[in-house]
């Protein structure tokens, strides 16, 4: 409320003590901007788990995509996947239920408790059709996330912690999806600390923020809360 958010889920999981917290309507579903890219890694990733796919084919592009948030890259990527039958395989075999095709990666609808458990599913420690050593390969694309770009779920400020983190933020423009002229600002990350064990996770949608700084700070806000609370046990 106190940064002006109109429709929003948030949602925490506390991995030491194994507990889920939500904010926000949880049903609402949004469209990922960015923070599509990590089902998009997913789905190479498992290609490469499975011996289909060289990674030294796309290592270049998965790097672009996730550290520097690189569209053309994430387009490039999205095609070798398999496009929109790729996501629905993904979101049936990691249990994604809220979430649903788009068209394109950036419209793909889903919400904050989705990609949570595809965050367990792929840097953590839950189980999933992702091996371990791809695991590894993603973990550490997304603690190697341009600095500029690793707000929210990112702003952990724990001294030696680590940080897996993807963002999205898009301004929504005439023929998008509604709402149009509001910001699309989207977080989601891991958190480990200092002596490797997972602590949490925070992901968090939304679409109608009055202007990027807005959203960002929100998120950020949370990230702190976060860090005074569970970050001290």
């Amino acid at each position: 409320v106190e940064y002006g958010a109109v429709d929003f889920n948030a949602t925490v999981i506390d991995l030491v003590e194994n507990c889920t917290y939500s904010m926000g309507e949880p049903a609402t579903v949004f469209p990922t901007a960015s923070t599509g890219k990590l089902i998009i890694a997913t789905g190479v990733l498992e290609l490469v788990g499975a011996g289909t796919l060289d990674f030294s084919s796309v290592e270049s592009d998965l790097t672009l995509m996730i550290t520097q948030s690189d569209n053309n890259a994430a387009d490039r990527l999205f095609d070798v996947m398999g496009r929109n039958d790729a996501v629905i395989s993904i979101c049936e075999r990691y249990g994604l239920t809220s979430t649903t095709t788009g068209g394109a990666w950036g419209t793909i609808l889903t919400n904050s408790l989705d990609q949570a458990n595809l965050l367990n599913q792929v840097v953590g420690t839950q189980d999933s059709a992702l091996p371990q050593a791809q695991r590894v390969i993603l973990r550490d694309l997304l603690t190697k996330v341009n600095p500029q770009q690793a707000w929210g779920a990112g702003s952990v400020t724990i001294p030696d912690w680590t940080i897996a983190v993807k963002n999205g933020w898009y301004l929504s423009v005439p023929g998008d999806r509604p709402p149009e002229g509001l910001w699309r600002i989207n977080t989601v990350g891991y958190v480990w600390d200092q002596s490797n064990q997972p602590r949490w996770i925070f992901t968090g949608y939304s679409n109608t923020w009055q202007t990027e700084e807005r959203g960002i700070s929100a998120w950020n806000a949370v990230s702190t809360q976060l860090s005074n609370s569970l970050g001290i046990r």
